[in-house]
């Protein structure tokens, strides 16, 4: 368990390398290891020390460059831009659609998930946090591009998927599924 907890430290600190932002995902680490119960002092360091590692590495490269202005830069963030970028370009209907489904399939599936007390609660606890991360890491990304949006997609496919399942005819399964396959094709050809 130490070293996942490493490893997940070790690769926010690569993924900060590229979008300094994405260090709000730390809190995601310390959430799974306390609904997990697994809280010590060996847990709460391990991913701190696998941050750190990369940081020191990258710092040791940039001092022998002598471009440590560029290590510091990684610590300035910038002002969080407006998110008009969804609303002018072809997002708009994308954002739309996971806001909707993941909105439903949240409400379909976590009273069912939250009444039982097994290890499916605490994931969907997980997600539930991650999701939010997501959300929080799109809104507050400085520069919009559209790539931001897969941090969204893959906990809101797992909500909406487990919605899916609450939902007991294959009819119903079946329209939701060809709607989102022929938007999905509508959009590309647009």
């Amino acid at each position: 368990m130490l070293q996942k907890l490493f490893d997940s430290g070790f690769w926010l600190a690569i993924l900060f390398f590229i979008e300094p932002f994405s260090a709000m995902f730390a809190l995601l680490i310390y959430v799974a290891t306390y609904v997990h119960h697994k809280i010590t002092i060996r847990t709460l360091f391990a991913p701190v020390v696998g941050f750190c590692a990369p940081l020191l590495i990258y710092y040791a490269y940039c001092l022998w460059l002598n471009e440590v202005r560029v290590f510091t830069n990684l610590f300035v963030f910038k002002q969080f831009h407006k998110i008009s970028f969804y609303a002018e370009n072809n997002f708009y209907w994308l954002v739309i659609s996971i806001l909707f489904l993941t909105t439903i399939g949240f409400i379909l599936k976590t009273p069912k998930a939250l009444s039982v007390n097994n290890t499916f609660k605490k994931n969907w606890l997980i997600v539930t946090f991650q999701l939010l991360i997501s959300f929080f890491f799109v809104l507050l990304i400085p520069e919009k591009t559209g790539v931001e949006i897969l941090f969204l997609i893959f906990p809101a496919s797992i909500v909406v998927a487990n919605g899916l399942e609450i939902i007991k005819s294959d009819f119903i399964k079946n329209i939701v599924f060809y709607v989102l396959l022929a938007s999905t094709v509508f959009a590309v050809l647009l």
